[in-house]
Parts: structure tokens; C-alpha cells; sequence
């Protein structure tokens, strides 16, 4: 990942790198240690993947509920899944 701090960047300007021969990809986004970080800089990727990774785990409490499960329960399950996430 390129990071410039410039105004504005040309693509053509970016130097291609090279490992062992290998051309290296050039990505937008990449997970380092869980936080993802944009080329862009912005929080934009790292929101919209935890939004996704907790709307998934917020389905199985609304299923819970359902289902009739009591309401400690309920809030135990969300406490240790998904307020994890989202800390």
C-alpha cells in the first residue's frame, strides 16, 4: 500500500515494486491486526467491516429472542459476542 499525503496523486507516479522478481499488487484496503487500513486514510472500510461483522452476530440474538430465550441470557450472549466487536 502507497500512502501519500499530497493533494493529489497520478497513479502513473507510483513506482512498481518488485520482490525477488515478483511484482508486488497493489491493494486499497488491507486487515492488519484486525483494523483495516485504507489507502484513502479514512474509516470508511474499517466501519462498514465492523458493521457487517456485527450485524451477522446481532441476527442470532433477534433469533434468541425469539426462540424465547430469557432476557439475562440474552444480554449475557450480547455482552461476551457482540459487544466485543464493537469495542
Amino acid at each position: 500500500m502507497f500512502v501519500y499525503f499530497g493533494k493529489q496523486l497520478c497513479v502513473d507516479d507510483i513506482p512498481v515494486i518488485y520482490i525477488n522478481g515478483s511484482h508486488i499488487k497493489r491493494v486499497v484496503s488491507f486487515n492488519l491486526l484486525g483494523v483495516v487500513i485504507s489507502s484513502d486514510l479514512t474509516w470508511d472500510a474499517r466501519v462498514s467491516y465492523i458493521l457487517s461483522k456485527s450485524s451477522k452476530r446481532i441476527y442470532y440474538i433477534l433469533n434468541l429472542c425469539k426462540a424465547g430465550v430469557p432476557t439475562c441470557d440474552t444480554v449475557y450472549i450480547y455482552c461476551s459476542v457482540i459487544r466485543s466487536v464493537l469495542q
